[in-house]
Parts: structure tokens; C-alpha cells; sequence
């Protein structure tokens, strides 16, 4: 992991407490050529937020020590701009009422888990557009 400066779009800092899907999700973000940063707690992630500055965060919503919720708040309160993309996992309805409450709160996409490569190729694409509605 290298050192970020400046707030750049093409380094993803992903926050998930499950280890294999951050991991994964890593992995298929390098292969799209984006660097990206772990963090494995809401509160974690917070603080690599803080440090590297990066263009886009993918959270995951359920988190047993900061949840994806008040992380996009605190991550938003910090720098209004920033790409959020929130994740979940896609076993029960709540779950989808949960992803849409997060565009209230600042994120530009969702993901649902399970999910596929292309899946997190849409996100970023939609998370990238200049304009938000």
C-alpha cells in the first residue's frame, strides 16, 4: 500500500470486517487498475480515510464496531465529495431498505452481496459521474 498525498479518484479504500470479501473485492479493484487500502472496522477505516485521502470508499453496512452508517456520515462530514458506495448483503428485503437509505446519507452507489466483478464495475461507474441526482 502506498502512501496517498492528495485525494485521488483512483485509489479505493475498502471497509469490510469480513476478510475474504474485502480481500476479494481488493483484488478485483487492482485488477481495474485502482490502488487500493483495507480496513477491516468502520472505526479503521475512519482513521485510513483521515490518513490517505482516497477518491472513493466502498463500506460495508454491517460492522460489529462502526457500521457502514455512521461511517458514511463521518467520512461525508469530513469531505462532502468523496464517492461512497455502500454494501450489504442481498439475504433479506431489509437489507435493499437499508442500501437505498444510504444514497440519503451520501453514497453514490450500492452493492449487493453476493456480488460479481461487474457488478462492482457498475458501482464505480455510476459512483464516478460527475453529477448526482
Amino acid at each position: 500500500m502506498k502512501a496517498v498525498k492528495e485525494k485521488t479518484k483512483g485509489v479505493v479504500l475498502v471497509i469490510d470486517d469480513d476478510t475474504l470479501v474485502r480481500r476479494m473485492l481488493c483484488a478485483a479493484l487492482n485488477k481495474m487498475e485502482f490502488e487500493t487500502i483495507e480496513a477491516p472496522t468502520g472505526v479503521s477505516g475512519l482513521l485510513e480515510y483521515k490518513k490517505c485521502k482516497p477518491g472513493i470508499v466502498i463500506t460495508d453496512l454491517m460492522m460489529p464496531d462502526g457500521n457502514g452508517f455512521e461511517t458514511i456520515l463521518k467520512i461525508r462530514a469530513e469531505d462532502p465529495d468523496v464517492r461512497i458506495i455502500a454494501m450489504s448483503s442481498g439475504g433479506s428485503s431489509n437489507d435493499g431498505d437499508f442500501l437505498e437509505a444510504t444514497r440519503e446519507l451520501g453514497a453514490r452507489a450500492t452493492i449487493r452481496k453476493p456480488f460479481t466483478v461487474e457488478d462492482v464495475r457498475q458501482a464505480l461507474a455510476v459512483a464516478l459521474k460527475d453529477s448526482v441526482k
